[in-house]
């Protein structure tokens, strides 16, 4: 078994190789996702990156994304941010896989020792399909706490037929509304210009009142969509932008992941054909999944508001199923 370390040239071909042969897979982990990341969730702290993947003869078995940083003076590992990112190769021809269990397990537990690992944050995203992975396993054997989130996955195997009649009625007609008003354009590396981002940009920083992040991680995504793993769709009416959404992919699924919209048109549907049409194009693109993020339920700790059961329904209104994924936070005592 051979150990292929973050700064090898093959490290992200191997990734590449086990990504496609899974069924679901959070497509912000990328070499220019992850440098978002940590452009917007670690811009004052150092990251070490401590990613790696098992193969065997040129095969990739294990890939895991691992970074650490302090905090709170504790050394702590996690995916940038997000959760440790922990995936194997699912091709059913893959041969070694309990030797490359094996193999994965000393080197986690190597790294755990020699940084002298304080917590840890994990999210699972082979629980999605109803199981957990080896390393979820092991840390929930450590005394980790497991948590649930929920997410509103469409299935794009589906015709487009089919995901559509799947749209409540109120969802259809917002589509059909947005077909006759809203000029609609698809944004990718081929045609993307920096004043695409920065339209954006703007809009939200307008929007929102403030600028909620910094111009280098617009830059970054910027450079997602010349690097293919994002796009964007825009919505003009009347001439003038008044909704753009970013959506990031991979083979496996295409995320809704940042978009801003004119508020004082929120009387009118202005949004709905955005999403419309980065379904079709996530389709076009081979994904498997369109992922509309995150869920909010009452849970233990908190109850929803009225904004975030809106924003669900928002959502569930255009089909799919929610699936429940597991996150576990492990630390020291």
């Amino acid at each position: 078994m051979e150990i292929v370390t973050s700064d090898s040239e093959l490290f992200w071909v191997y990734w590449q190789n086990i990504l496609e042969t899974v069924d679901y897979q959070h497509p912000a982990f990328s070499s220019v996702g992850l440098d978002f990341y940590k452009e917007t969730l670690f811009s004052d702290s150092t990251v070490l990156n401590k990613s790696f993947i098992v193969a065997n003869n040129g095969v990739a078995i294990i890939g895991v994304i691992l970074s650490i940083n302090n905090q709170y003076s504790r050394a702590r590992l996690s995916g940038y941010g997000r959760g440790i990112n922990y995936m194997e190769n699912s091709n059913g021809n893959c041969g070694g896989i309990k030797a490359a269990r094996k193999t994965f397990r000393k080197n986690f537990e190597s790294i755990m020792t020699e940084n002298q690992i304080k917590s840890l944050f994990l999210t699972d995203y082979t629980s999605v399909n109803g199981t957990l992975s080896l390393l979820a396993r092991l840390i929930l054997d450590m005394g980790g706490i497991a948590q649930s989130s929920y997410l509103q996955l469409i299935d794009l195997t589906q015709s487009i037929e089919e995901i559509h009649s799947k749209l409540s009625k109120s969802c259809r007609n917002s589509v059909n509304w947005g077909r006759k008003h809203i000029e609609v354009s698809y944004v990718n590396s081929s045609s993307v210009t920096r004043e695409n981002v920065e339209e954006l940009r703007q809009l939200h920083i307008f929007e929102a009142g403030r600028e909620t992040r910094s111009k280098n991680s617009w830059d970054l995504l910027y450079d997602m969509i010349v690097r293919n793993v994002a796009f964007i769709v825009e919505g003009r009416l009347d001439g003038l932008l008044v909704t753009s959404s970013l959506f990031y992919y991979n083979s496996p699924v295409c995320l809704y992941a940042v978009s801003a919209s004119t508020r004082d048109l929120f009387d009118k549907p202005i949004g709905h054909i955005v999403i419309w049409q980065a379904i079709n194009c996530a389709k076009e693109l081979g994904c498997k999944y369109f992922d509309f993020g995150g869920l909010t339920y009452n849970s233990h700790k908190e109850m929803v508001t009225k904004k975030e059961i809106d924003i669900n329904r928002y959502k569930k209104n255009f089909g799919g199923e929610t699936k429940v994924q597991l996150s576990i936070d492990w630390d020291a005592e």
